[in-house]
């Protein structure tokens, strides 16, 4: 168990966005704040906060982006008659407007549920949202491309995540970043998942399901989806949680209740994938556990976690 534990700790540690990151990421989305506070936008603004794996405390390396989201007073904006709130591309060009005349000379592109601000250290998402009139931990934000705006859940987010780390003693959110790290080595088009689906996962498994050590974290994740992809488990898992990659339409249901689909719409044969993958990783941390040498076990256990030593 101790040698298992000093190569996940290893791994956390070289996963873990670094202080100077850290810093310069506060500095720059504070410094954003400020300034949309300014001026006529800032009128039109309610509230602003961090959403995101950053906000959540479960970002890995690198931290190369910042979600801020700014709740906005609709009836500053003109509202189409066919609608009961503006037009979601004005939004945008309003913020992307006002962005452009506070960063004369950053990159900006406006995107289909957001505007980005490049510097040179970190990109910052600025998410347009309008409050839901009954509860306050829900949004919406806007779809440039569909047109709408669609229902979204951050605060709930965040806080089911410190619900889950609580209830795991502190241990979630540093398993989440393990798990994060696993999906990001794994091959892009044929097997990974989008980070957020994979988090969202592990909320699902976590909320009802206890571990004691990141060790049994990887594995009890692993072997549940090694299990809905139709491998035998020693565990008795019943019933799929809301993580739905075995069927014809996969999906992952969002965690904080909102009914949207946080997996994408990936191919059947990329859940299958992904599933074999942790069936694989499961398999060899096993394997660690039971190897004989520290050398041995340091080796199996990181290419579990598809961390070359």
């Amino acid at each position: 168990m101790g040698e298992t534990q000093q190569v996940f700790d290893g791994v956390l540690a070289e996963l873990e966005p670094t202080a100077t990151q850290k810093d310069g990421a506060q500095r720059s989305h504070r410094y954003l704040r400020e300034l949309l506070e300014g001026g006529k936008i800032g009128l039109r603004i309610r509230e602003h906060y961090l959403s995101g794996s950053y906000a959540r405390d479960t970002a890995i390396q690198p931290l190369d982006d910042v979600d801020v989201v700014f709740v906005i007073d609709p009836t500053e904006w003109k509202t189409p008659f066919f609608s009961s709130h503006p037009a979601p591309g004005a939004i945008l060009r309003t913020f992307v407007g006002a962005i452009r005349r506070r960063y004369k000379e950053s990159s900006l592109r406006t995107q289909r549920r957001s505007v980005r601000l490049r510097l040179f250290h970190l990109d910052i998402d600025v998410v347009p949202a309008i409050a839901d009139p009954k509860d306050p931990e829900l949004i919406r934000i806007p779809d440039a491309t569909e047109n709408e705006w669609i229902l979204s859940a951050p605060k709930k987010h965040t806080r089911r995540a410190t619900e889950v780390n609580k209830l795991q003693r502190n241990l979630f959110k540093p398993l989440v970043k393990l798990l994060k790290g696993w999906n990001a080595n794994l091959p892009e088009q044929a097997a990974r998942m989008k980070s957020f689906a994979v988090e969202t996962m592990a909320i699902r498994l976590f909320s009802d399901t206890n571990f004691s050590s990141l060790e049994e974290g990887t594995l009890l994740f692993w072997d549940f989806l090694a299990w809905l992809g139709g491998e035998s488990s020693p565990n008795g898992w019943s019933g799929d949680r809301g993580v739905g990659l075995n069927r014809w339409a996969p999906r992952v249901l969002d965690a904080a209740g909102t009914g949207s689909d946080t997996l994408g719409s990936p191919p059947r044969t990329r859940c299958q994938r992904f599933m074999e993958y942790a069936r694989q990783s499961r398999d060899l941390l096993g394997e660690g556990i039971r190897a004989r040498s520290a050398e041995r076990t340091e080796k199996l256990v990181r290419h579990a976690l598809r961390r070359p030593t």
